[in-house]
């Protein structure tokens, strides 16, 4: 793991490691789920629009 105050600079960590330093200082954005489940429910929409008979019986 990397120390931030450590002895070697971050940068050298880094190299050591092999590791990118956009890798090290990459910080991954959150998901919002309602936006997720909003498409999937118009995908779904789309889709029975296309195909009403699916899913049902007659």
């Amino acid at each position: 793991m990397i120390e931030p105050h450590g002895s070697l600079s971050q940068v050298r960590q880094c190299q050591l490691l092999n590791l990118a330093r956009s890798t090290y200082y990459y910080q991954p954005q959150p998901i919002s789920y309602a936006d997720l489940d909003l498409v999937l429910l118009r995908m779904m929409d789309e889709q029975y629009l296309k195909t009403p008979q699916y899913g049902s019986r007659s």
